[in-house]
């Protein structure tokens, strides 16, 4: 759910393909980094992060995507 509280399923309707995904803070720091190999779908925990916003971004070698977290 977003907002999130600690817990992010990250999921991908692409089989084999490997995910790799960063989350950012709003002054552009990088927070947290991880990748997803050969899977449909991993829990990340982000109960470490202090409170606010925060964008993901998730990428494969066909595709990219931004996603907004408010951590709460």
């Amino acid at each position: 759910p977003n907002p999130s509280n600690g817990l992010i399923n990250i999921t991908s309707d692409i089989d084999n393909a490997d995910v790799h995904f960063f989350i950012i803070d709003v002054n552009g720091n990088e927070v947290y980094a991880h990748s997803v190999l050969n899977n449909k779908s991993n829990m990340i925990n982000i109960e470490k992060l202090a409170q606010g916003v925060y964008f993901m971004k998730l990428f494969n070698k066909e595709d990219q995507k931004v996603i907004k977290i408010v951590k709460q």
